[in-house]
């Protein structure tokens, strides 16, 4: 997967710092819940502009899955 995110470098798997994340990734457990969609009528209320990202193409992250558009 590391390999996959650096745009398909090669990764020297004897790299003390490429075995953390490799490690990391394999093995990441979020402790806290995760989070809700924001309601639409949230989002109305707002007076501020809100710059929303959702990693749609993602494959690590499937927000379609979890959210939809407004």
């Amino acid at each position: 997967m590391l390999s996959y995110i650096s745009g398909g470098a090669e990764i020297d798997e004897s790299e003390p710092t490429a075995k953390l994340i490799e490690t990391g990734m394999r093995t990441f457990k979020s402790k806290l819940p995760m989070p809700e969609k924001v309601k639409t009528e949230h989002l109305k209320k707002l007076k501020m502009p809100v710059l929303g990202i959702l990693a749609g193409q993602s494959t690590m992250h499937h927000s379609k899955s979890r959210f939809k558009s407004v």
